[in-house]
């Protein structure tokens, strides 16, 4: 929408444009800096990824992707001068568990073996990737905007895959931060 209102080419750099306005949830910034030494400290192994229906390309360019091992999510088909020719790929709900697999395999496990496995989500597209967690032995937070309505959360969780339903605060007083420590006090 940015691009076409502004008349701009559908150039790479041109859709990475209005990453400064972005509105992270609060505390996700200094959350990876906060929770790396304390895993360091409890001697847990701690990797983050991205699993996005969103752009992959545009994700890498965000102040947040040096913290994750690997993005997965929807792939541009770009050119030799970075212009967008289509999507070349677009992460389905399929895909998202397909992705989950490859981590496991990736971590040395056998690709449906989640233990300790964090999955959190905060849509609909999250919902077969947490079951397929949820169900494996991971554990599974939905999180949510203050004051939101929880119907996502309840359809989500009719089959009882979302072990905690948080606040979408980071900071490291605040629920998601510390239920992540207390999962990590069980690995």
């Amino acid at each position: 929408k940015l691009i076409k209102e502004n008349h701009l080419n559908s150039n790479l750099s041109n859709f990475n444009k209005g990453q400064e306005s972005i509105e992270y949830n609060e505390g996700v910034l200094a959350f990876f800096d906060n929770i790396n030494p304390i895993a360091k400290e409890k001697e847990v192994e701690l990797k983050h990824y991205i699993l996005t229906s969103g752009f992959r390309e545009y994700i890498y360019q965000l102040p947040i992707a040096k913290h994750f091992s690997k993005i997965f999510g929807s792939i541009l088909d770009l050119d030799e001068e970075n212009n967008i020719l289509s999507m070349k790929k677009h992460m389905t709900y399929r895909m998202k568990i397909e992705s989950i697999k490859e981590i496991n395999t990736g971590n040395g496990k056998k690709d449906a073996d989640c233990t300790n496995t964090v999955y959190i989500g905060d849509g609909l597209t999250d919902k077969y990737a947490m079951e397929f967690v949820h169900e494996n032995g991971g554990k599974t937070i939905f999180v949510h905007q203050p004051g939101a309505s929880m119907d996502v959360y309840n359809q989500l969780n009719q089959n009882s895959i979302v072990d905690f339903c948080l606040e979408a605060n980071y900071n490291s007083e605040k629920d998601i931060f510390k239920t992540i420590c207390n999962i990590m006090n069980t690995v």
